[in-house]
């Protein structure tokens, strides 16, 4: 019973700092910075520095205010996220709505791919946050809705419909999240990836393992020519992309045998 009672208490805490209601469907006082106004500075400080450097004193700094005066409306940092994820999904969202009128359905998978992949990149932090249970923000709630009309009257059932939207944000965060890797070390002063390759080529070359895994070697030597990098995460994708709407294309095409 009383993990019941906490269940209760923070949902309806969360409804008010997503929807700005005291109760579902009841408007709500928004005294002084609203949730949101904290949750875009949290948004620039991460976008800065990553989940590390967002912290309630920052936010406030940031806004010129106490940390204290940030609690009514946003009790911790594990909230503050919450709103930041649904802010951000607000703007991918936004994105959608202007791309996606009078697509075909291929076009308009292209389209949610690329608006996630845009967004991941542009917020690298978000592939930190739980990815399991959604926050049920007015941003998340439209950029679902907005994504689910890419697969609208295919004949895919609803929870098929979801499966396919799910196949294709897992695809895309999979490359983001390499993409993102690739960044950081070039930002950290890594060594370039021919540089970082050339003082390894000569070690594996010593040891002969293109005779013990032969597939290994040409291949990862082909990409390597190809990308000048161990791997191309935007290649991959978009491979990848492809593959996956030809593989619905042809279950549609089998359902409607």
């Amino acid at each position: 019973m009383p993990r019941s009672i906490d269940q209760a208490a923070q949902a309806r805490a969360e409804f008010r700092r997503l929807w700005g209601v005291s109760e579902p469907g009841r408007p709500g006082p928004s005294p002084g910075r609203s949730a949101r106004d904290i949750a875009r500075v949290g948004m620039v400080l991460a976008d800065e520095a990553g989940l590390g450097g967002v912290t309630m004193r920052a936010v406030a700094e940031r806004l010129g205010v106490s940390a204290m005066s940030l609690y009514n409306q946003v009790p911790g940092k594990a909230e503050l996220l919450e709103v930041m994820l649904d802010e951000a999904s607000a703007e991918t969202a936004e994105g959608l709505a202007q791309a996606m009128a009078s697509l075909p359905w291929p076009s308009r998978a292209r389209t949610v791919a690329r608006a996630n992949w845009d967004s991941f990149l542009r917020h690298p932090w978000m592939l930190q946050l739980e990815a399991y249970r959604p926050v049920l923000g007015p941003g998340v709630m439209l950029k679902y809705d907005l994504e689910l009309a890419a697969f609208e009257g295919l004949g895919l059932t609803d929870p098929e419909m979801d499966q396919a939207l799910g196949s294709l944000l897992a695809l895309v965060r999979g490359c983001a999240a390499t993409a993102i890797d690739a960044d950081a070390s070039l930002r950290r002063g890594d060594v370039d990836d021919m540089e970082w390759w050339n003082a390894r080529r000569p070690h594996l070359e010593a040891l002969g393992l293109e005779k013990r895994y032969p597939l290994a070697t040409r291949v990862g030597t082909a990409v390597g020519e190809q990308e000048k990098a161990p791997s191309s995460p935007a290649a991959s994708l978009a491979f990848g992309l492809e593959a996956w709407i030809a593989g619905v294309e042809r279950r549609l095409g089998h359902a409607s045998d």
